[in-house]
């Protein structure tokens, strides 16, 4: 019997699920079933576009998906293919040329520990491995004292974007946190990825002040239960490091954010980075997860 051609398509609605236990594989199977309803119920609200979500289909059944979550700010974050190298490369080609309509500039993947046998078709597009991401977490109980650092804090506001926009610019400079991205992206475009990190709060983006001016800026994200928030950025502009400024800008998000009973603070940090994770481990951070990333630039 002549074996059923394979063919390369977008999610159909009536293949949701199926597709996402296939995307999900290689989860064990109660993580596997959590992340299925999760990923389904974004589907359904349209946070997840099915566009960019590409199946390998041999008759009904689908042997092979490839998923691509586009971001706010020209990025796309794409998942390690699912399937054998038989479809993979079909199935990057056709999330790549995806994004790229979609305008993204970034494609972002992350690999854990047991996933280098699945990012050889990443490789083959022209992904390359960058760096490791470190994912952080603290409690806010029992923290350390704010320092004596002479600095005021502005929440955002219209009024501020510019001052926001030319800090934020200003502390790439020099940056240890994946340099690779500098210049890529408009400033705008980075501001808009921001803001769609998460629950946007105005307030929990601050601009900070010394006598000369603006010296840093700190970015939070409410995460969807409420109680735990994200540490989305921290930088200093570059005449005003090696102040004790960074560890003041994180002392600050973390004392304000117990102030409001949230109960976990989360961040991550590029591996590369020696100063900021001596500094958050210092702080009493504690890594809950490491990742390889994986970078394409259209």
């Amino acid at each position: 019997m002549a074996r059923n051609m394979t063919t390369i398509e977008q999610l159909r609605p009536g293949d949701w699920t199926a597709a996402l236990e296939c995307a999900l594989a290689r989860l064990p199977a109660e993580q596997r079933s959590e992340r299925v309803r999760h990923c389904l119920d974004l589907l359904a609200e349209g946070t997840l576009d099915p566009r960019g979500v590409f199946v390998a289909r041999a008759g009904r059944e689908i042997v092979g998906v490839q998923v691509c979550v586009p971001l706010a700010g020209a990025a796309c974050l794409v998942w390690l293919p699912t399937t054998d190298d038989e479809h993979a490369d079909a199935l990057v080609e056709a999330a790549l040329s995806w994004c790229r309509a979609q305008g993204c500039k970034i494609a972002q993947a992350l690999a854990g520990p047991e996933d280098g046998a699945w990012t050889a078709p990443l490789r083959l597009h022209g992904f390359r491995p960058i760096t490791q991401l470190h994912q952080l977490t603290h409690e806010l109980i029992d923290l350390p004292p704010m320092p004596n650092a002479p600095l005021r804090f502005l929440p955002y506001r219209p009024s501020l974007e510019s001052a926001f926009a030319d800090t934020l610019e200003r502390t790439y400079i020099g940056t240890l946190d994946c340099p690779e991205l500098n210049g890529v992206r408009t400033i705008a475009e980075i501001l808009a990825g921001h803001r769609a990190q998460g629950q946007f709060d105005p307030d929990s983006w601050r601009l900070a002040y010394d006598d000369a001016g603006p010296v840093g800026v700190v970015l939070r994200a409410e995460l969807s239960d409420g109680l735990t928030w994200e540490l989305s950025y921290v930088g200093v502009v570059p005449e005003a490091r090696r102040r004790g400024h960074g560890r003041a800008l994180v002392l600050h998000a973390m004392h304000d954010l117990a102030r409001r009973n949230v109960l976990a603070l989360t961040l991550a940090v590029d591996g590369r980075n020696a100063p900021a994770r001596s500094l958050y481990r210092e702080l009493g951070f504690v890594e809950i997860e490491c990742n390889d990333v994986w970078l394409y630039f259209f």
